[in-house]
């Protein structure tokens, strides 16, 4: 490995980073996977909510029945979404219309979302900085090979 300071500490960053985003993906994969059974609800209420200036989602609270028990949830939409209130507020209609589905964890039923999406983004991140650093760590075998060759 080449031995150069800045070479170890740029290698320590980006390592840190490769760590960082695989934990995220590794959790968020993790939480993708809890999610294995399907309910119907018995209930679902719908409501905008802005999450910051010119983003609104749209929040589904939601009630199902496994086993005899009643439990409750509350998902806010990842997508769609939406630039004005008025917008959001226009979908409610579509979205209370359709039928939904409750994922759930068989084993902790009280995690539980109206949307399951495999974390593709977390995934995209992850893969491209291990290759990076790959990438990298090989590029400094290699410098230290070709110092090694011009010693001798």
């Amino acid at each position: 490995m080449h031995k150069n300071f800045c070479w170890l500490i740029f290698l320590f960053i980006v390592g840190a980073i490769t760590t960082w985003h695989t934990g995220i993906f590794s959790v968020r994969l993790y939480q993708y996977y809890q999610l294995d059974a399907i309910a119907s609800p018995t209930k679902v209420d719908w409501a905008v909510k802005p999450l910051s200036k010119g983003r609104f989602a749209l929040v589904a609270e939601y009630s199902f029945l496994v086993q005899g028990t009643i439990y409750h949830g509350k998902t806010i939409l990842k997508k769609p979404l939406f630039r004005n209130l008025w917008a959001a507020n226009n979908s409610l209609p579509r979205y209370q219309s359709q039928q939904w589905k409750i994922w759930f964890s068989a084993n902790y039923p009280h995690h539980s979302t109206v949307q399951k999406s495999f974390p593709l983004k977390e995934c995209f991140y992850a893969g491209v900085l291990l290759l990076l650093f790959i990438y990298f760590l090989g590029l400094g075998y290699y410098i230290s090979l070709l110092e090694k060759a011009k010693k001798e």
